[in-house]
């Protein structure tokens, strides 16, 4: 970490670096490249090894680049917790499918992630048949980012346009 430091082109701004606890991820989507490129199990590394470069970077703000943080919930609830003991802030990526628990949601906001990238894709039921995002079907979008953000975390929604029943 200290030779990406040292190699920043711009040293008047202030990075944010970015850490991946795992790979892969269980979902089904045809328009994804992760399963392609990680597999489809999630993948994780050695939380000790996580946190030795969360450290490393000895910055109070970082970006967990997991396409699919909370997959192995197990592993995210310890993940999570230790987040918490460090008092950083960060940035994420989930999918909706493990946003429906207040638990999860209060563990998120504890350990200091502050922004969630999450994949929304469509409201439309047909649309998210189409390309396998069961996931998301029927799930409650506008409450679920009403409850992330009465916990201080702020939402970034990705959307496809021009799906055939757009």
């Amino acid at each position: 970490w200290d030779l990406v430091r040292a190699a920043r082109r711009d040293q008047t701004k202030e990075p944010i670096y970015s850490v991946q606890a795992g790979r892969g991820c269980p979902g089904g989507c045809t328009f994804c490249n992760v399963p392609d490129f990680f597999g489809r199990v999630y993948r994780r590394r050695n939380l000790e090894s996580v946190l030795r470069d969360i450290e490393a970077i000895g910055r109070s703000r970082l970006l967990m680049v997991d396409d699919n943080l909370l997959a192995g919930r197990d592993f995210a609830r310890e993940l999570l917790s230790a987040l918490k003991d460090l008092g950083k802030e960060w940035f994420g990526l989930s999918s909706l499918a493990y946003l429906d628990n207040d638990e999860i949601l209060d563990a998120l906001a504890a350990s200091g992630c502050r922004h969630l990238f999450i994949g929304f894709e469509t409201s439309s039921q047909e649309n998210l048949a189409e390309v396998g995002k069961g996931s998301n079907m029927k799930r409650d979008y506008a409450g679920i980012i009403r409850r992330l953000n009465e916990r201080g975390i702020r939402v970034i929604g990705s959307f496809i346009v021009g799906l055939d029943h757009d």
